[in-house]
């Protein structure tokens, strides 16, 4: 017997192959579209070239990858419904023309004003890329003025760590472009499962029903602590925004050392240093800490589906974290190790799949009776989400390498990618800290909106954040 969550082919009923929502990227597209007029968290990913590249990729290669990467990954071609994903078998005309819709090349003149804003800046492009037309599923923009591309894909269909991968595949097109001369198929086989139906999860049991009822009431009662809100912004969206603070090559390896001694990774430390940020920010010395844990299960699944071969996945899942934080009492490390055994527990937890549906049916009851959680509603909440190290996954940057240069004196090389980053287009009072470690270097990327949070008012947050973890870890040397 087929899973309910499986791609189901046409009929006459329905002409075009077609798969419904599992539950959290159901909970996905309801985040997106909850504001019609402000559609919100599409995945931003995108590289700059190093310098030394004599002249830009040519579009038509840049095409050419983009290309290729529909055809390996079909759902990035589907259409995007209330119910799930819909998806029709495409002529090579037809994905030729798709490629041509989806690609957008950015000349110098898109780019002026954020020349200006953006003055140190290495790409004008990552602010350009908040405040975009919402995709109907995956575009690419190209920008050969500054050398730089980014991906904008629909968070429904991709997590951040397959984003990663699904960027990699696409620069290894670019890279080593296809010289087969024989056009490919347009094959649904290779769509997208649910993670559902690759770990075969089983409808959720009364227990586990029982058990969410409590889980979500509890989170939804309990209030927790979030940033301010400032009284003359007009708390209504306006233009999405990023600010980026990366940490030096020294200053992150003194984190990281500090963390591993600790027995904890800088994602549970940055977490801890978040909430711990917040209280010192508002004046509090209790609280409650919950929010979202984003979790990613791409490396418990089987081959091939943790492969990036499947790397155009929605496989994260998260726990409905309530944590007390007291200060004095509350250390950052006595936290980051709370926020720790919340992600184990949650990650080897056998039935959290199972927990999806349940989670988004009660959340969808309470918004259409009106009761919006107390842990969210009019509050600047704050998630950390992490990519960890992300070389992992962009196997073609090449950016350790090491270069002998000056007379036989290592230093730091490009590779073949100069930079890299990573957003979300952000319409809500939510706060989204991406983490990552690039090059050796640490980076928090903060995605907010200007509707609801003032720019100063996010660097001093940042600021804080980076303060209280070097405090919180023992760690000397930047303040």
């Amino acid at each position: 017997m087929a899973h309910p969550l499986t791609w189901h082919p046409p009929t006459d009923a329905n002409p075009r192959y077609h798969r419904p929502f599992e539950g959290l990227e159901k909970y996905e597209y309801y985040m997106s579209t909850m504001n019609p007029k402000n559609p919100q968290r599409a995945v931003i990913i995108g590289v700059t070239f190093p310098s030394t590249s004599s002249t830009p990729y040519p579009v038509e290669s840049v095409k050419s990858a983009w290309r290729q990467l529909r055809y390996a990954h079909p759902v990035l071609g589907c259409k995007i419904t209330p119910k799930g994903y819909e998806f029709s078998i495409k002529s090579s005309e037809e994905i030729d023309e798709w490629v041509e819709s989806t690609v957008k090349i950015v000349d110098s003149e898109q780019l002026q004003d954020e020349f200006k804003k953006e003055e140190e800046e290495e790409s004008p492009l990552k602010q350009f890329s908040c405040n975009l037309p919402y995709p109907d599923t995956a575009e690419l923009y190209y920008s050969p003025p500054t050398n730089s591309l980014f991906l904008q894909l629909r968070h429904e269909i991709i997590d951040g760590i397959g984003s990663l991968m699904l960027l990699n595949n696409f620069l290894q097109y670019l890279f080593s472009p296809n010289t087969t001369q024989t056009p490919p198929k347009d094959n649904p086989t290779l769509l997208s499962p649910s993670i559902s139906e690759i770990t075969n999860s089983a409808p959720p049991t009364p227990e586990i029903l029982q058990k969410n009822a409590e889980l979500v009431k509890t989170y939804f009662s309990t209030p927790t602590i979030s940033l301010r809100l400032n009284p003359t912004l007009p708390q209504t969206p306006s233009s999405s925004n990023r600010q980026e603070y990366t940490l030096s090559t020294s200053q992150s390896s003194k984190i990281l050392q500090s963390c591993k001694h600790h027995g904890i990774t800088i994602t549970h430390a940055v977490t801890a240093s978040v909430a711990l940020s917040i209280l010192a920010l508002t004046n509090q010395n209790t609280g409650t800490f919950s929010t979202t844990f984003p979790t990613s299960l791409r490396d418990t699944l089987p081959y091939p589906y943790n492969t990036p071969s499947h790397a155009a996945l929605m496989c994260i899942t998260s726990p409905l974290p309530i944590i007390p934080v007291v200060v004095p009492g509350t250390t950052l490390v006595s936290l980051a190790k709370a926020v720790k055994k919340v992600y184990s527990d949650w990650k080897y937890d056998k039935d959290n799949i199972r927990y999806h549906g349940p989670q988004v049916e009660m959340f969808e009851q309470a918004m259409a009776a009106g009761l919006a959680p107390s842990n969210s509603a009019g509050k600047a909440t704050v998630v950390v989400s992490s990519l960890g190290i992300v070389e992992r996954y962009l196997t073609v940057s090449d950016s350790n390498n090491n270069n002998l240069v000056n007379g036989g004196i290592e230093e730091e090389g490009e590779g073949r990618i100069k930079d890299f980053w990573m957003g979300q287009v952000q319409g809500s009072s939510k706060i989204v800290v991406f983490l990552y470690t690039f090059a050796g270097k640490i980076r928090l990327a903060t995605c907010y909106n200007s509707g609801f949070h003032e720019d100063g008012a996010v660097g001093e947050f940042i600021e804080v954040v980076v303060k209280t973890l070097y405090k919180g870890l023992g760690v000397d040397g930047i303040y």
